[in-house]
């Protein structure tokens, strides 16, 4: 499914309702463009966990995989929705075996209601490896001090724990030649991260460990030189698909 998302239409909302009970691995394809001079970000939200995107002043989009539990229960709902304030397309698709997914209906609303997500079954087979994205090329600008970006937020405890990795790029035209540090703050942890002369790129690593649903930690990151960020949670040896983590701007 392929859809235009005017700008009059704040968000645009998927439900995906499982005609009846389903097992196997099924996923949801995202795809969402910008096209040249519309939106410069978006947010979308899945399962409760709100993802930034930025998107350049070109054709620019982002593409992803979001997986669903193995087993589908007739009467789960499941929420997709995108939110901007210009123009977008997006492509959502089910991929999984060709005849459960024929049994799953999707649903398009403009600005709809609010709906809840049921997931009867959260649990994958085994223990996997899966990634919480939380922003994409967002542009810090210089400044004295270190700029709120927001805080992120636990969604269910997983006391193991998960490895922010939070991504640091030079934006587009900027002099390679001069180095310049990035300090990165979230909660109480600090990150400094050095961008050499010449480099383009360098990662800053945290390790974030919620007991509990709910704990959060501010997210703050500064330099005198303007950069991009990018940040992703790595969940290893999860039991369970749903996000764990989310950024709350």
């Amino acid at each position: 499914m392929r859809v235009r998302k005017p700008p009059s239409v704040q968000t645009k909302t998927f439900l995906f309702r499982p005609g009846k009970a389903l097992h196997g691995t099924f996923s949801i394809g995202l795809s969402i463009e910008s096209m040249p001079g519309g939106a410069k970000a978006a947010t979308f939200d899945w399962c409760g966990s709100k993802r930034q995107l930025a998107f350049g002043p070109v054709l620019s989009g982002y593409v992803t995989n979001l997986r669903l539990p193995q087993n589908l229960t007739e009467g789960d709902v499941y929420v997709l929705s995108v939110t901007a304030a210009a123009m977008l397309i997006i492509s959502v698709n089910l991929n999984g075996d060709q005849e459960a997914v024929e049994s799953v209906a999707i649903e398009e609303l403009d600005d709809g209601p609010l709906m809840p997500t049921v997931c009867a079954d959260p649990t994958t087979a085994g223990e996997r490896s899966f990634e919480d994205p939380l922003a994409t090329g967002s542009l810090v600008t210089s400044a004295l001090r270190a700029v709120p970006q927001g805080r992120i937020e636990s969604l269910r405890p997983f006391p193991d724990g998960g490895v922010l990795i939070l991504t640091f790029r030079r934006p587009a035209g900027s002099v390679a030649a001069q180095g310049f540090l990035i300090h990165a703050t979230v909660g109480e942890l600090q990150g400094l991260g050095f961008m050499a002369p010449g480099q383009s790129e360098v990662n800053v690593y945290f390790r974030l460990q919620p007991e509990k649903a709910g704990e959060t930690w501010a997210l703050t990151l500064g330099s005198d030189r303007a950069f991009t960020w990018s940040g992703t949670v790595y969940r290893n040896f999860d039991t369970i698909f749903l996000p764990a983590f989310s950024l709350v701007v």
